[in-house]
């Protein structure tokens, strides 16, 4: 089976004066469903041939059909849902969900039941028919947790909203609480207790965490009911006559409330009445398998095994609308759970003891869940017969789009953010499939920039500059809203593209993401020359094409596209706000100094008119300047894995020492390495064994910089810890072992189980690495000219490498062969001065962690009022520009938290 997390692009402006319009003009024109029915003429069967009365029915279909839409027009003052929905500019493709997969893991063993998402939306929990349930960090992908549900076999599950306790009920008629146990990293996932039993009087449906730590459970025979977590306490009970299969809270304390039964009806419910049953309506066949809330307070959607999707507004008896797929019959042998499926058996299990796909199954396209855009102007619904419809609510004949899956969609969740779709499909193998990524796929434009802003001869020269974005559509003639944060006038957070692919600093700076619904900010992510796709020409990595790679020219893309930006996005009093980091962890490019952090604060100290305040995260301004020497980068390195244990880094410089020894045995010494270390190519030379040491040695600047207290992108939570012990348990009988084995850690084995470090790492001018791909040469050229990224350094005590020096020297010799430039010593000290001196600017908050071996390069302490320093214990590389993650430090929500009364400051400033 799979699960697919897929991340939408959802249009939100908001349909609730539409809905709410239409509904009071149906309610003022007494129209009904009888009203719209009564002209229905009796079809005189007789003995009418079978197609004739087919021809028969059709015909009065299409009567009906137009008798319904005159009589809603006819209510709505003639005016068509469409025609409201067309007046308001709305387009349809612009609300189609991209349906993409990006992540692809595997875990349970088992068909997966359903899945939840978390109240943060960065979480996902899946429940398998193997006994566990799987918590999931959407963001990387990765397992976070996994708890043992034996003794329930659960069928639903929620969680608070911090996960210390997941709440699972199954087949055995009782919801347990799971209390959070937090162990040490290097002992693997933490542990969630079973505590407290909530009882039920049959299988458990449904359970649904709200706020004030109350719980909406609901049962087979036995209704559904409202807890009191802390007290273990009933506080009210609704009973049904049929069971109970969906329920939707329609206020935040779960007092009223929606439910979805066996018999197709859907029921009201108000627990503060005397009589909690308020009423039901028609308009189901059969079971309701979901109920979800649509555009606002009244409406919601519901999903039954009759293959329907219907909209309610809850002041109405009747649906207001039915979406019904007219191919439901004539599909439904289409789907992959067919009887001639060979995994299947009579026994109600398959042959790996799964929740069997049955006959009955197989047999029907009934919808299995649904999901609602922000704007209730979209609607997907999953079926078992492997599709996912994409309907407009205004048209009522068939699905605007149809995306097929590989097997019966048997659950569809959508995140509350409405960014990401769950879907889970049952396949031929017992395996779980997670797909997805975070934040969510961007919006995409290009801007045309000039080449030179500085070299009149080359100014007419253009190329493409990409960026992307989240808060609004670019029209000419009108520009609307499109996500639910932005306002007008709100601020534009801006992130400053550093070294590398936009899109992979848009998925790494989740703080940008959860703090934009706070100031209604739109959010701008601009890549940088010769970066990702922004590069002017087809030649872009030679001269005299490479020449114009500057991080002014850079700066004044950013300026100039800001200024262009704002007047597109009607957002001209907007004030700015850059953000800057950096980490490229997407392997095998790791390689990062916060390059993107230098340019947030540059370009407020450049631009102040431009730019109101910056967030500068890890910045080493001290050391890419010149200002300082490099070679503490290295010994933070060693620093890093003492404070772990003691007895890894003696193993770890055993380990080069050894390699040293017996590289001067000549040629067996190094064959007696290759065989040591898994090498796929032989060291043969000097050169071979050089390029061997800074692979290896760039193997623990990554995890060092990557110390992150959760998985993220193939590497493990504190991954520091985890080498540190590998060294250990591997290298103390054998020091070159547990060198192997710490650096595997980071380093991929190819199928040979060897390590292939001649395309793993690739030596440039930046000594502490430049990754691969034209992103790296990019990088290697700004090493060459601007960046100072050398370090002339031998090994001292304190380091944990052997000596691997590169002199400035080394560096123009290798740049003027490459490229035929040298090194400007004092470029950036002339331009912008050091740090020491910025006290004529003002509203720059500078960030670094003590995790990150490029800390002691950084803004460690205030330069004025206005232009700050935070330290952040236990924070890794740009932490703090990361998403939050429970398993965050408390200094890194402490240094969020001031990053976020610092950016409330400046934009009150700039309001007065």
């Amino acid at each position: 089976m799979n699960v697919h997390v897929v991340f939408t692009r959802m249009w939100s402006c908001s349909l609730r004066p539409i809905i709410s319009e239409m509904t009071n003009r149906l309610q003022a024109s007494g129209l009904s469903a009888r009203h719209v029915f009564q002209s229905i003429k009796p079809i005189e069967v007789g003995v009418m041939s079978k197609r004739d009365l087919e021809a028969s029915l059709l015909k009065e279909v299409t009567r009906l059909r137009a008798n319904l839409d005159a009589s809603r027009r006819e209510a709505c003052g003639g005016v068509s849902m469409m025609d409201v929905a067309n007046a308001a500019e709305i387009g349809i493709l612009a609300n189609v969900p991209t349906l993409s997969a990006v992540h692809n893991l595997r875990a349970h063993t088992g068909r997966i039941r359903t899945c939840t998402w978390a109240a943060s939306d960065e979480n996902l929990l899946s429940i398998g028919a193997d006994n566990y349930i799987c918590i999931w960090d959407v963001r990387s992908g990765l397992i976070r947790n996994i708890i043992d549900i034996t003794m329930n076999q659960a069928t639903a599950a929620d969680s608070t909203p911090d996960l210390s306790v997941v709440f699972a009920g199954g087949l055995y008629a009782n919801v347990e609480a799971f209390i959070h146990q937090p162990r040490p990293p290097e002992d693997g996932y933490s542990e969630y207790v079973p505590s407290a039993v909530f009882e039920h009087g049959g299988r458990i449906n449904c359970i649904t965490y709200l706020e004030g730590h109350k719980l909406l459970t609901a049962a087979s025979v036995d209704g559904v009911v409202l807890w009191d977590i802390n007290n273990v306490k009933m506080l009210s009970k609704c009973s049904h006559n049929t069971d109970v299969s969906a329920v939707l809270p329609l206020s935040s304390d779960g007092r009223s409330f929606v439910s979805g039964a066996t018999d197709g009806v859907p029921r009201i419910w108000d627990v503060r009445q005397s009589r909690p049953f308020v009423c039901s309506m028609h308009g189901h066949e059969s079971e309701i398998s979901c109920v979800e809330r649509h555009a606002n307070e009244h409406t919601f959607v519901t999903g039954s095994d009759d293959a329907a999707v219907n909209l309610y507004d809850v002041r109405l008896d009747f649906p207001l609308a039915s979406y019904n797929r007219t191919d439901a019959k004539s599909t439904a042998g289409d789907g992959f759970a067919s009887t001639e499926n060979k995994y299947l058996n009579h026994s109600g299990m398959d042959d790996e003891g799964n929740d069997q796909v049955t006959d009955e199954d197989a047999a029907t396209t009934g919808v299995t869940g649904v999901g609602v855009s922000t704007s209730g102007r979209i609607i997907i619904s999953g079926s078992r017969n492997g599709c996912i419809y994409i309907w407009d609510i205004f048209d009522l004949m068939s699905p605007v789009a149809v995306h097929r899956e590989q097997g019966p969609v048997m659950a569809l969740k959508m995140a509350h953010n409405k960014k990401g779709l769950a879907v889970i499909t049952w396949g031929s193998a017992a395996q779980l499939q997670i797909n997805g990524a975070s934040p969510w796929p961007p919006k995409v434009g290009t801007y045309e920039q000039v080449v030179s802003h500085f070299d009149f001869h080359f100014h007419p020269l253009t190329f493409k500059q990409r960026f992307v974005y989240e808060g609004m559509k670019i029209s000419s003639n009108v520009n609307f809203l499109l996500d639910i944060w932005y306002r007008t006038g709100g601020p534009i957070f801006f992130y400053c593209g550093n070294e590398g692919n936009i899109l992979e600093f848009w998925n790494n700076t989740g703080f940008m993401f959860d703090i934009a619904p706070m100031f209604n900010a739109l959010i701008v992510f601009a890549e940088h020359r010769y970066y990702g796709e922004s590069t002017p020409f087809l030649n872009s990595f030679v001269q005299p094409y490479i020449g114009f790679l500057s991080i002014q020219e850079a700066m004044a893309d950013f300026a100039d596209l800001i200024s262009v930006l704002k007047i597109q996005f009607n957002a001209t009093s907007s004030p700015v706000i850059a953000f800057g980091g950096r980490f490229c962890d997407v392997y095998p490019n790791y390689f990062a100094t916060s390059y993107g952090g230098m340019l947030a604060a540059y370009m407020r100290l450049r631009y102040p008119h431009i730019i109101t305040g910056a967030v500068a995260a890890s910045a080493p301004f001290k050391w890419v300047t010149g200002e300082e020497g490099l070679h503490p980068f290295f010994e933070s390195i060693k620093e890093a894995y003492f404070n772990v244990s003691e007895l890894c880094v003696p193993i770890i410089q055993a380990a080069y020492s050894e390699i040293l020894r017996r590289s001067r045995e000549g040629t067996s010494g190094l064959r007696n390495v290759t065989a040591e270390l898994n090498l796929c190519t032989l060291l043969e030379t000097g050169q071979d064994l050089d390029w061997m040491l800074r692979w290896s040695r760039n193997a623990f600047v990554v995890m060092s910089m990557m110390n992150y207290p959760y998985p993220s992108y193939g590497l493990p939570a504190n991954p520091v810890n985890v080498s540190c012990n590998k060294a250990i348990e591997f290298g103390v009988q054998n020091p070159l072992a547990g060198l192997r084995e710490a650096v595997g850690v980071l380093y991929d084995r190819s199928s040979e189980l060897c390590f292939d470090y001649k395309t793993q790492y690739i030596d440039c001018a930046d000594v502490t690495g430049c990754g691969l791909g034209n992103d790296s040469v990019a990088w290697d050229f700004q090493a060459c000219t601007e960046i100072h990224l050398y370090d002339p350094s031998n090994a001292t005590s304190n380091d944990l490498f052997p000596s691997l020096p590169k002199s400035l020297d080394d560096v123009d010799e290798y740049c003027f062969k490459k490229y035929g430039v040298r090194l400007s010593e004092k470029q950036l000290l002339t331009a912008f001065g050091p740090i020491s001196n910025w006290k004529m600017t003002s509203n720059i908050v500078f960030s670094n962690g003590n995790l990150d071996p490029w800390m002691k390069g950084g803004v460690l302490k205030d330069v004025s009022k206005s232009v700050t320093a935070l330290q952040i214990s236990g924070g890794a590389h740009h932490l703090d520009l990361r998403g939050g993650n429970p398993a965050d430090p408390p200094s890194v929500k402490v240094a969020r938290q001031t990053e976020i009364e610092a950016i409330s400051g400046w934009l009150k400033e700039y309001e007065n």
